[in-house]
C-alpha cells in the first residue's frame, strides 16, 4: 500500500524536481567552464552523468566554444586516484571497486562484452590501455597522451560543478573523491563523503 502511495509522489514530484536540477546545474557547470574554442577537455573523474555525457551538446546547445575533444576518463561512483608515471603517461585507477558499475556507465558498455587487461582504445590525442580488470569490469587504466600535458584542461565533478585541476607531477598521484551525484543530493541532502 505504501508503494501505491508514494509511487505518484515520486514520479509526478521528486523526479521533475530532480531532472529540472540536474539540467540547471549541468549547464551552470559548462557556463563555469569557461572554455576556449578548441580546448581538448579531459574529465578525468565524474560521478554526474548528465554534463560529462552531454558536455559538448550542452556547450553547443549554449553557443560557447566548444572543444576539439571531449575525454571522459571516469564515471566510477567511487574515488579515483589519478597517477602521473611519465610526461605524458598517466594511469587512473578505481578505488574500492570496479568501473563499469553504473546504470550510465553500463550505456557504453554491456556485461555482455567484458574486457581485459591490454585492451587497448585509441582517442583523438591518446590512447587508453586497460592494465587491470575485475570479471571482465576495468579497476585499472593507463592513458598515453599524444600531446603535451598542457594541451589539455582537465576537470573533475567536485559535487557541484566541473573544477579545473592540474596532472600531479611525475611520480605523485592526487585521490578525488567520491561526490554525491545531483540527483542524491536533491533526496538526500547535501552531505560530505570521506575519500
Amino acid at each position: 500500500g505504501a508503494a501505491f502511495v508514494l509511487q505518484p509522489v515520486l514520479q509526478w514530484v521528486v523526479l521533475p524536481y530532480g531532472f529540472r536540477t540536474i539540467a540547471t546545474r549541468s549547464i551552470d557547470a559548462m557556463k563555469d567552464l569557461e572554455l576556449k574554442e578548441g580546448d581538448r577537455v579531459v574529465v578525468l573523474s565524474s560521478s554526474e552523468f548528465a554534463p560529462a555525457v552531454y558536455g559538448t551538446t550542452l556547450l553547443a546547445e549554449l553557443r560557447l566554444p566548444r572543444p576539439a575533444t571531449w575525454h571522459v576518463w571516469s564515471m566510477a561512483l567511487l574515488p579515483v586516484e589519478v597517477r602521473r608515471t611519465g610526461e605524458r603517461q598517466v594511469e587512473l585507477e578505481v578505488l574500492g571497486g570496479r568501473m563499469v558499475e553504473s546504470v550510465f556507465e553500463e550505456n557504453f558498455r554491456s556485461d555482455a562484452f567484458p574486457l581485459a587487461a591490454g585492451h587497448r582504445v585509441a582517442l583523438n590525442g591518446a590512447a587508453v590501455t586497460v592494465l587491470a580488470v575485475d570479471a571482465g569490469k576495468p579497476t585499472k587504466l593507463r592513458v598515453d597522451l599524444e600531446r603535451p600535458p598542457e594541451d589539455f584542461v582537465y576537470v573533475w565533478w567536485n559535487g557541484d560543478t566541473y573544477e579545473r585541476v592540474a596532472l600531479p607531477d611525475v611520480g605523485q598521484s592526487r585521490v578525488f573523491p567520491k561526490t554525491q551525484t545531483i540527483l542524491e543530493r536533491v533526496l538526500q541532502g547535501r552531505r560530505d563523503e570521506a575519500s
